[in-house]
């Protein structure tokens, strides 16, 4: 009987890790434990709640080259035909890649249910789909000459996982990036707002985010 359990446990350790080896999985955004649901005529993306064991798993397969994760559910309703993550980039306040998609899944042959994975590296973002059928799709989207840190500067990461825009778009990842002193994200709650001013705070502003169509 004791070998069954450890057989069931290692068993359920072992699918996590398989889901999260789309990265290394760094350290959680600052949010990374707290459910936040998007939810909007038909659509829901929520923040998944990870246990302190599952966090521990995370860390243990966890990358040197990997700088936060957030992993979500997703939920989308008939009139939607389908799930895109883009990345949009901006620099000194003037937009470089728009709308770059890094992965993106038909309902035609993903179920409307499944998670989500999203993982900031040190050259880009990991993004990886994977439907509550068990087909799964990822994408990787590189922004290393965006994400170079000279001199003293640094990276400040979003924690604000899942709301969305003025454009409809499910935010699930923000990464500001300044040379020199310490930059601070906007503390405006209204999530479009707060993009507004951290494009022109920081030297360098990353928006991931998904969108049905």
């Amino acid at each position: 009987m004791k070998d069954k359990n450890i057989q069931r446990i290692m068993i359920l350790f072992l699918s996590l890790v398989l889901f999260l080896l789309l990265a290394g999985c760094g350290e959680p955004s600052d949010a990374a434990n707290e459910a936040y649901a998007a939810d909007d005529e038909g659509c829901q993306m929520s923040l998944k709640e990870l246990s302190a064991e599952e966090m521990a798993a995370i860390d243990l397969v966890s990358s040197d080259k990997d700088v936060g994760y957030a992993i979500f559910d997703y939920q989308f309703d008939d009139s939607f035909d389908g799930l895109n993550v883009r990345m949009s980039i901006y620099q000194n306040g003037e937009p470089q890649k728009q709308d770059s998609l890094i992965v993106g899944v038909s309902f035609d042959e993903f179920s409307r249910n499944g998670e989500l994975a999203v993982v900031m590296e040190e050259t880009g973002f990991r993004t990886k789909i994977r439907d509550n059928d068990g087909f799964e799709t990822s994408g990787s989207r590189n922004a290393q000459d965006y994400l170079k840190i000279n001199g003293n500067g640094g990276r400040n990461i979003s924690s604000r996982e899942g709301e969305k825009d003025a454009d409809n778009h499910m935010i699930l990842y923000t990464a500001g990036v300044f040379e020199g002193d310490a930059r601070r994200l906007s503390p405006d709650t209204d999530i479009t707002k707060a993009i507004n001013e951290d494009i022109k705070t920081f030297d360098t502003y990353i928006v991931v985010y998904g969108e049905g169509y």
